[in-house]
């Protein structure tokens, strides 16, 4: 009776340790699955910021169009009221005007509307209080102002931060 006692014993103390060590490697295969994940998503928001500079110009909300005839630029009257608008997650996303020179004023309707001279025009802006790293992409833009029918040299700035 002592000797099956022993071996049941011994049995309960090998299932023990057995589950110790697969809860451990259960543990382990989770943590390096996770971290394994959160790099892919933060390269998955890289290429998507890439893809941005390429297909935000091209957005049915900012492309400028006459008469239904679509042109490569962005209208400056759709891009004021497209302001803070959609969700691009901790970005900032702004456009300089650079050619003509003009003041780094933020330009709105009223401004514009005046006459008063503007050169900035910000998009979309989620800069998070905290921050590790910031990635900066840079494209040139062609403006347009439908008012004036006049066309102007732009720099579109995304900044991205993680």
């Amino acid at each position: 009776m002592k000797k099956a006692q022993m071996q049941i014993q011994e049995t309960i103390l090998v299932i023990f340790i057995f589950i110790i060590i697969l809860g451990i490697g259960l543990i382990v295969f989770y943590k390096f699955n996770e971290s394994s994940i959160q790099e892919i998503e933060r390269n998955d928001r890289m290429v998507y910021f890439y893809n941005m500079i390429g297909t935000l110009p091209g957005m049915p909300e900012l492309k400028c169009s006459t008469l239904g005839d679509e042109k490569e630029c962005i209208d400056v009257s759709k891009l004021i009221a497209f302001k803070d608008k959609g969700d691009f997650f901790n970005s900032n996303i702004t456009i300089y005007t650079v050619y003509p020179e003009k003041s780094r004023q933020e330009c709105t309707v009223q401004r514009l509307n005046a006459g008063q001279d503007c050169g900035t025009f910000s998009v979309f802006n989620n800069i998070p209080k905290e921050w590790n790293n910031k990635k900066v992409i840079y494209s040139p833009v062609s403006l347009y102002y439908p008012d004036k029918g006049v066309y102007e040299l732009g720099k579109l700035i995304i900044e991205v931060y993680s």
